[in-house]
């Protein structure tokens, strides 16, 4: 109603845009010869400029207070659904501790270990 409408493209504007695009695709193609196959695809990718100091203040902030709130979320829902809230305490505390998986893995082959230690003496 107020703003301009959007003027469709006209069909020379069109042509000249695929014809760009195509001989940009086939430039590519002389020049790496790989690219031929039908499986490959396009991919563009920006240049990625430094960070400003302020995101990388926010995302240190938000890693240190992001398991808090993960551990209270999980807290809140324990007394509605037991394996939910349990389930965030754990991750919560598991992100806390700065723990890994493998780390996990070798606590649990180390309590195996002692354990059938204790059974054979």
């Amino acid at each position: 109603m107020f703003g301009k409408s959007e003027r469709p493209a006209s069909s020379e504007e069109s042509l000249s845009l695929e014809r760009i695009f195509q001989e940009q695709e086939s430039a590519l193609m002389e020049a790496d010869p790989e690219m031929n196959s039908e499986d490959t695809e396009l991919t563009f990718s920006p240049k990625q400029e430094p960070a400003p100091e302020v995101v990388v203040a926010v995302e240190k902030i938000s890693g240190i207070l992001s398991p808090y709130f993960i551990v209270l979320v999980g807290l809140f829902l324990y007394d509605r659904n037991v394996l939910i809230g349990a389930v965030l305490i754990f991750v919560g505390i598991f992100t806390l501790l700065k723990l890994s998986w493998r780390d996990l893995q070798t606590l649990v082959d180390k309590a195996k270990a002692f354990f059938q230690s204790a059974s054979e003496s």
